[in-house]
């Protein structure tokens, strides 16, 4: 759903910018900017993802090297 709502939008965006296209071309050119734009978003959320991952191995970490030094492990 939210891909076609892009799309949509997209369209719309096309049509006011480059009125004199043809209806397929507006069509390929919102279909080309949707894809650039859900492709950038997964490689925002992946980078996103992973530094998370990292964060919550450093806390980790932490916690163990606290646990280790006041002898509670």
């Amino acid at each position: 759903m939210e891909k076609n709502q892009i799309n949509q939008s997209t369209v719309c965006w096309v049509k006011g910018k480059y009125k004199n296209l043809s209806e397929e071309e507006i069509n390929e050119r919102a279909t080309k900017i949707t894809k650039k734009y859900l492709k950038e978003n997964q490689e925002k959320s992946e980078k996103q993802a992973k530094l998370a991952q990292v964060r919550f191995e450093e806390e980790i970490d932490k916690e163990f090297l606290y646990l280790k030094l006041f002898g509670l492990n």
